[in-house]
């Protein structure tokens, strides 16, 4: 289980860093209400791909070991 810790803490950590480049880009006058939601967009597609690939990380380091002790 430490390798579920130890990829989540990531992606957490990105979303984290995503919700508040998306909160600041609101409050800079001159930008277009649209560039928020595209930036918006952009974010969850990185996270939505980063989290695809740390289940599968984790389904390849996971399953063997759950196969053992079955």
């Amino acid at each position: 289980m430490d390798k579920v810790k130890f990829l989540t803490i990531p992606s957490m950590l990105l979303l984290e860093v995503s919700i508040r480049i998306v909160d600041f880009s609101a409050l800079l006058p001159g930008i277009p209400q649209n560039f928020n939601s595209l930036l918006e967009k952009f974010m969850v597609g990185i996270l939505l791909s980063i989290w695809m690939k740390t289940m599968i990380i984790m389904e390849l380091h996971i399953d063997p070991i759950l196969n053992a002790l079955a």
